[in-house]
């Protein structure tokens, strides 16, 4: 008996339809179709149906690895293709188990087979070569066998025990319970090598320009030069300040500092940025610069726990004037989730698990910062993506 769509499911894909049919070239309109296509693939899966979709990554993942690793991705041209035959020399792997894995991702877009045994690139395949996003899917992979023993470790670890930084699940998944998450990945050069690129790959996706208008401090900030513009603390290779800069067309006649660690900052590839003044620093320690105009932070908060935030927060208070103004630039979490909701916050949320934080929603961040004597003056919503958020902040 053939199954017929609920009224919802007629309507989702008529939307759909209108989106495509409208769609143009923004980012956020792509993510949005996307976003639609999978809530009506939920609302027509039955229940065998989303066991099987949900399964299905348990052959296809490992089929990418061995692509991966043996560096399939990089053999076939970019503006070319390849025989099965040249592949399977050039990465040293049998034609007919090749064959096999190349078959998997196939169905998914990945690769096209233009003639039989002949492949060539989709975007969907190229993504996956070492110059474009392979070091952020290594950092998925290397991590996953940590992430499959979340179920044991919360057997065994009690709520109280998941917030202490060094009884992380990662670290405990390793045998490495007593490091913290950055102690643990640094103790493994391959983990930490596809971290670093691979956050820098997700750094780069996350705006920093679109939702707190920098530029109309100009006055203030001409008016009182001799206060730092912004602190970046723990800004690592100073993205933030270059898109702030290059927004307001210069730095006003003030300092922009970048603070970070010391091996960050001056280590075997030292950050320099014209215009911009390195400061070594933990922000666990007392904020060295006082009364700047912005105290910045990017993406630092949802690392930690309240307890741990609020002793980063309490340095910068520390250091502000009345007039000073704590941006946190982080994902909000939505109030509510249905199917379709953009799963992204959701899943950098169970990553900060892992690690030892949690992303949160606009409530907590209230919470956050009320215990440390700060209060919320706008929260500032990138209009495409409302999730993506900058919260301006001051002294109680």
């Amino acid at each position: 008996m053939a199954l017929v769509p609920d009224t919802s499911a007629l309507v989702e894909a008529e939307q759909l339809v209108a989106d495509l049919r409208d769609n143009g070239s923004a980012p956020a309109q792509h993510a949005k179709i996307l976003q639609r296509l999978d809530k009506l693939r939920s609302l027509l899966h039955t229940g065998l149906d989303s066991l099987l979709f949900h399964a299905r990554p348990f052959q296809i993942l490992p089929a990418l690895n061995v692509l991966i690793e043996h560096g399939v991705f990089d053999a076939v041209p970019v503006h070319g293709d390849a025989s099965i035959d040249d592949l399977a020399s050039k990465v040293k792997l049998d034609a007919a188990i090749l064959t096999r894995f190349l078959r998997i991702v196939l169905t998914q877009g990945i690769f096209k087979e233009k003639a039989p045994g002949v492949y060539e690139h989709t975007p969907a395949s190229a993504i996956f070569r070492t110059d474009q996003g392979a070091s952020l899917y290594r950092l998925c992979t290397v991590q996953f066998p940590q992430w499959w023993r979340v179920s044991e470790y919360l057997q065994t670890h009690s709520a109280e025990e998941a917030q202490d930084a060094t009884k992380v699940p990662y670290s405990w998944a390793l045998g490495k319970e007593g490091m913290t998450y950055y102690e643990a990945l640094e103790d493994d050069s391959t983990v930490a090598d596809a971290w670093h690129k691979g956050m820098t790959m997700i750094q780069a996706t996350q705006p920093i320009s679109g939702m707190f208008p920098f530029h109309t401090l100009k006055a203030v900030v001409e008016a009182e030069p001799q206060r730092a513009f912004v602190v970046d603390v723990g800004g690592g290779r100073g993205n933030a300040l270059v898109a702030i800069m290059q927004e307001c067309g210069g730095n006003y006649g003030a300092k922009m500092v970048l603070q970070d660690f010391e091996q960050v900052l001056e280590g075997t590839d030292p950050v320099r940025i014209p215009g911009v003044e390195n400061m070594p620093n933990d922000f666990f320690d007392p904020q060295p610069v006082k009364d700047a105009h912005i105290y910045y932070l990017r993406n630092v908060l949802h690392n930690h726990y309240d307890k741990r935030s609020q002793v980063i927060l309490r340095q910068i208070v520390d250091a502000m004037s009345p007039t000073s103004r704590v941006l946190i630039g982080e994902m909000i979490l939505p109030s509510s989730t249905t199917a379709g909701t953009d799963p992204f916050p959701f899943f950098m949320d169970i990553n900060m698990f892992m690690e030892g934080g949690l992303e949160r929603s606009e409530q907590q961040w209230a919470e956050l910062l009320g215990e440390v004597g700060l209060k919320i003056d706008k929260i500032w919503r990138l209009p495409d993506n409302p999730v993506q958020s900058t919260i301006e902040a001051s002294l109680r």
